[in-house]
């Protein structure tokens, strides 16, 4: 299934044949084989073209974060500029060994024809490139990952088990979640950040996003964010995205959610209709109450009612709209919580090694589920944990005011050095586990986080499962 998925994706295959096809693939059984001849031939038919040594620009930003003008390959414009952008990714994969690089990279910057015969090597690189990608092992991850559950055993291209379903389409993030693969009908989830939405060093990759995501069948848009802008998306940049990606230009039904400052951005969108009233099934405000004012007008603007709004606060207040379901999560206790988190994690990617005894004594009095465990709302659903009462159970009083020993008000990491032994909160700072400095500079030079800016920021990754469910 999902090589067929893929086939589509690399425009190997028709939309009317991957239709007709779709539904008896589906069927089978996880490891079943293709036995149908109509099938099959229409299968072989698009690994016959997966060969040819053609890459469309479309395919090429969206599978592998390369912008060119235009198609590149055997018979195609093969502007120079993207010859040349080409054959870098091609040499970074070990598709073009260093004596082909070289020699066919001057071919592509003399101004000379560029052909299969000057551009040999090239050529067949991009053969190989597309094979490895649709076998699932040429596209390299994330790294270094911060959420152990998008984690999976190390391959070639990283630890990132989310890799092959991650796509850019311009500045936008595309996730296909392994519910989505099973179907054609698009439900689309847009999450408006409150900075990066592509990379480690991403807000999404700081929530933990993609690995939430994949226990559904939302697929997941990610909008970038920055202070001061706003970032808008359309319907029908998302139409654009989903057949970038191989998916039906459809949208069955949308949701929204925004942290912090991305609120900016989804009250920039809601104001500017840029969605179908229709479509929106459910929005959700993740400690942006600052934004009240705009998102209210927005809300009003695009027909959304306060019975399809949820607002989860920490630090921001509740929502001041009449008839939203504004739910307060417990500040101290959460970013206790998302310390503990964030170590665990780092243990279980290989991140660190042997914790100090001190640290894995506090992270270790905490019995924290796994991701995905808590809800926000109270009650909570069956079979998942009210998050506030985990933070205000007696029990766990003690192990949560021990996560929080040695929080301090810093000008830069390296003032922590003193405490990274015994401290969580200055573990996870020396250790850079949200990936939030450059680890090529010194510590002294690293921004420190303020533990009330943890608060803000480590509540998302523990109430995702809601966004999606």
């Amino acid at each position: 299934m999902l090589t067929l998925d893929r086939l589509h994706e690399f425009w190997a295959i028709e939309n009317a044949n991957y239709d007709a096809v779709y539904p008896g693939v589906a069927a089978l059984p996880p490891g079943g084989t293709v036995t149908d001849p109509t099938r099959l031939r229409t299968l072989q038919a698009a690994l016959r073209r997966l060969e040819e040594p053609t890459l469309a620009a479309p395919v090429a930003a969206a599978q592998f974060g390369l912008n060119i003008s235009g198609n590149v390959g055997r018979g195609q414009p093969n502007d120079p500029a993207d010859i040349a952008a080409l054959q870098d990714l091609l040499h970074v994969h070990w598709h073009l060994t260093n004596d082909a690089y070289n020699r066919e990279h001057g071919a592509a910057t003399s101004g000379g024809p560029l052909n299969e015969t000057t551009l040999r090597e090239t050529f067949a690189g991009i053969t190989k490139l597309k094979r490895a990608a649709v076998a699932g092992t040429g596209k390299a991850g994330w790294t270094p990952l911060i959420r152990s559950d998008e984690a999976g055993p190390m391959g070639p291209g990283g630890q990132d088990r989310l890799a092959d379903r991650t796509f850019s389409f311009g500045d936008f993030l595309i996730f296909v979640p392994t519910g989505a693969t099973a179907s054609l009908t698009n439900k689309v989830h847009v999450f408006f950040s409150a900075g990066g939405v592509i990379g480690a060093d991403s807000h999404v990759e700081h929530h933990g996003l993609r690995g939430a995501a994949d226990a559904h069948d939302w697929i997941l848009f990610g909008v970038q964010g920055f202070p001061g802008m706003a970032f808008t998306i359309s319907e029908d940049q998302v139409r654009q995205g989903l057949a970038s990606v191989g998916r039906p230009a459809q949208i069955a039904s949308v949701r929204m959610s925004a942290h912090s400052r991305g609120n900016g951005s989804m009250a920039a969108t809601l104001r500017g209709r840029l969605f179908s009233p229709g479509l929106i099934d459910h929005v959700t405000v993740l400690d942006g109450s600052d934004f009240a004012r705009s998102l209210t007008e927005g809300f009003r603007r695009s027909g959304v009612p306060p019975s399809k709004i949820t607002a989860d606060f920490v630090t921001t207040g509740p929502f001041p709209l009449r008839g939203v379901r504004s739910q307060g999560i417990d500040a101290a206790g959460i970013r206790a919580l998302g310390y503990a988190r964030l170590i665990n994690d780092a243990v279980a990617t290989g991140r660190v090694g042997t914790l100090p005894p001190a640290i894995a004594s506090k992270v270790a009095a905490l019995p924290l589920p796994p991701r995905g465990s808590f809800a926000a709302s109270s009650p909570a659903p069956a079979g998942k944990i009210n998050l506030n009462e985990f933070l205000r159970d007696p029990a766990h009083r003690a192990a949560l005011r021990d996560l929080r020993g040695g929080e301090r008000g810093v000008a830069n990491v390296g003032q922590l050095a003193s405490l990274m032994d015994s401290s969580p909160y200055a573990f996870v700072e020396w250790h850079n586990l949200l990936n939030i400095n450059d680890e090529s500079l010194p510590r002294s030079q690293w921004r420190s986080v303020s533990a009330g800016i943890y608060s803000h920021h480590l509540f998302v990754a523990e109430v995702g499962d809601d966004l999606f469910r």
